[in-house]
């Protein structure tokens, strides 16, 4: 039984039908398909079948700054949640911070936790992250 609840947590399980948009100009804007907004945050996945949205923030920033930036990217999007909520979706804000040195937030395992990945793979991806963060702030 507890095995099943825990399956259940996972934000992408269920049907398949998961469209993503980033906050690119080729990118098309979620807000066209899901709310009307100015905010975009930088990736937002959803699903119709689910009802189900997330808006995934990045930030980068100083170590010591890391639960800040959590708080603020997390409050920036509030408003933008609430209005979804009223409109039937589930949504979820997920703040990810970068500090600029490519160390990662305790988020991030949250986040892929969140989103299924376990076990060695959990491992496997976020030294794949932490290794492109360090990488690309170098």
């Amino acid at each position: 039984m507890k095995k099943e609840r825990t399956s259940n947590l996972k934000l992408l399980n269920g049907p398949n039908d998961w469209k993503i948009s980033m906050d690119l100009k080729t990118s098309p804007q979620f807000s066209v398909h899901i709310i009307q907004t100015e905010k975009q945050p930088d990736i937002a996945a959803w699903s119709y079948t689910k009802n189900s949205l997330l808006l995934i923030e990045l930030a980068i920033t100083w170590e010591e700054n890391l639960r800040e930036a959590h708080k603020r990217k997390k409050n920036q999007y509030e408003t933008l949640r609430a209005d979804c909520v009223k409109k039937g979706w589930r949504c979820h804000v997920i703040p990810i911070e970068v500090d600029c040195r490519g160390f990662l937030g305790h988020a991030v395992i949250l986040f892929l936790t969140k989103i299924g990945i376990m076990g060695r793979n959990l491992k496997v991806d976020f030294d794949r992250l932490k290794n492109t963060a360090q990488y690309a702030l170098s």
